[in-house]
């Protein structure tokens, strides 16, 4: 596992601007306000040392990588483990549709099956990872770590271009905007 795990929400995109759920591939890129979160938070991630990205395939968060590759010259690479829930029949329509919890559709991806396939994503990767995902891959994550059932994990907030942080296990911040590097091992600053 990644001694330094930064997980970061895209930006604001197209679908979530008009209120859609979205779990294809291509389709509603970032909006210009998206792509100006994602500049915002370049200067916090230059103050880490950071030896790969790791991006979800679903076109906003690729985007969302070549912002931030090309800004801060590192390369990343497409892992759809961390893509965003499968919404299925759901995709494309109004999230006012979509039940709140993954049990209470058969048509929508299980807790435990994304539990899983997203920490085995980061599983498989060491050293100091950026994860570009979507705000429910993080809350699954860092309900791992804070040992909450789904139920239990809607408190968790993940706004558009925040950074949660977990170095060597222990979760550092959720959803922050800015990087504290006292919380954080010396290591993995730059």
């Amino acid at each position: 596992m990644c001694n330094l795990c930064i997980l970061m929400r895209h930006g604001e995109s197209l679908a979530n601007k008009n209120k859609i759920v979205w779990s294809l591939k291509h389709g509603f890129p970032l909006t210009d306000l998206g792509r100006e979160m994602v500049l915002k938070r370049i200067h916090e991630l230059k103050k880490l040392k950071i030896d790969l990205i790791v991006t979800s395939e679903i076109e906003r968060a690729v985007e969302t990588a070549k912002i931030i590759s090309s800004k801060i010259n590192v390369p990343y690479k497409i892992d759809s483990r961390i893509n965003e829930i499968n919404f299925t029949i759901f995709s494309g329509n109004s999230e006012d549709i979509v039940p709140r919890y993954t049990y209470e559709s058969v048509y929508i991806e299980n807790w435990d099956e994304i539990m899983k396939r997203s920490l085995d994503a980061i599983n498989s990767y060491d050293g100091s990872i950026l994860y570009i995902t979507h705000a429910f891959i993080i809350r699954v994550i860092l309900s791992y770590f804070l040992d909450l059932t789904e139920n239990n994990s809607f408190g968790i907030n993940v706004g558009y271009a925040t950074l949660s942080i977990i170095n060597n296990n222990r979760i550092i911040s959720i959803g922050a905007e800015n990087i504290d590097l006292k919380k954080i091992q010396y290591h993995t600053m730059v």
